[in-house]
C-alpha cells in the first residue's frame, strides 16, 4: 500500500468543481466590479478631455488623491464581508446587522476626516501633482465636490460587503457598474451634452451617481439581509 490510502486519493486529488463554483460565485462579480471602475474612469476622461489637456491631468491628478482616501474604506469592507460570510454561515444573523451598523459608523467617521483634510488641503494636495495653476484649479474643485460624497460612499461599500457576505455578489456587481459607468454616462450627457454646462457638471454627476447607488446599496442591503430569528 502507498502513503496515501486510495480512496483518499479518489477524494481528494481530483478537482471538486462544485466546491471551486461556490468559491468562485462569490468571487467572480466582485472581479466585474473593479473592471467596472476602469470602464467608469476611462468614460470620464472621455467627457473630460473634451475640455482640453489641462483638465484630464487635472482630473488624473484628483482621481489618484480620491483613491488614496478610500483605501481605509476598501480595508474596512474586506474585513466586514469576512465577519457576515462568517456569521451568516454560522446563522448569526443578529450579528450580520451588528457588523453592518458598526461598519458604516466606523467608515462614516473614517471618510468624514478624509473629507475634511482633503477640503482644507485640496490645494496643496494638488500642488504635488502639478505647477500649472489651471489644472491645480480644476483639481482642486473636482476633489472638494467629491470629498463630500465620501461618507455615503461608506454606506455603498459597506452594504455591497453584506450583500457578497449573504452570497447575493450580482446585486453589488449591479450597483457598481451603473455607479462606475452608467449612470455618470446618462448625467454628463444630459447636463454637459444637452444641456451645454461645463467641466464642472462632470463632478457633479460623478457625485450624483455615487450618492444615488449609495442609497440605493444600503436599502437593497437592509432587504435582502436574513432577519434576525429567521432559520
Amino acid at each position: 500500500p502507498g502513503l496515501v490510502p486510495r480512496a483518499l486519493v479518489r477524494t481528494y486529488w481530483f478537482p471538486r468543481w462544485a466546491v471551486i463554483s461556490q468559491i468562485s460565485q462569490p468571487g467572480f462579480p466582485t472581479i466585474v466590479a473593479f473592471g467596472g471602475v476602469s470602464i467608469g474612469v476611462f468614460v470620464l476622461t472621455y467627457f473630460v478631455s473634451q475640455f482640453g489637456q489641462e483638465a484630464v491631468a487635472a482630473f488624473g491628478a484628483a482621481a489618484r488623491i480620491e483613491q488614496v482616501a478610500l483605501l481605509p474604506i476598501i480595508g474596512l469592507d474586506v474585513a466586514s464581508l469576512s465577519l457576515i460570510a462568517q456569521n451568516n454561515g454560522a446563522g448569526l444573523f443578529a450579528r450580520i446587522h451588528e457588523t453592518l451598523n458598526t461598519s458604516i459608523r466606523y467608515g462614516i467617521v473614517i471618510m468624514f476626516i478624509g473629507a475634511t483634510v482633503i477640503t482644507i488641503f485640496a490645494p496643496q494636495l494638488m500642488d504635488l501633482f502639478s505647477d500649472d495653476p489651471q489644472v491645480i484649479a480644476m483639481g482642486v474643485t473636482y476633489v472638494r465636490i467629491k470629498a463630500w460624497v465620501l461618507p455615503p460612499v461608506a454606506f455603498m461599500f459597506m452594504s455591497f460587503a453584506a450583500m457578497r457576505g449573504i452570497k447575493r455578489p450580482f446585486h453589488a456587481l449591479a450597483l457598481s457598474m451603473g455607479r462606475s459607468a452608467v449612470v455618470p454616462a446618462i448625467l454628463i450627457v444630459l447636463f454637459v451634452g444637452t444641456l451645454g454646462y461645463g467641466i464642472n457638471a462632470i463632478w457633479w454627476s460623478s457625485f450624483a451617481a455615487n450618492l444615488v447607488t449609495a442609497v440605493g446599496a444600503y436599502l437593497l442591503a437592509r432587504r435582502l439581509l436574513p432577519r434576525v430569528g429567521s432559520s
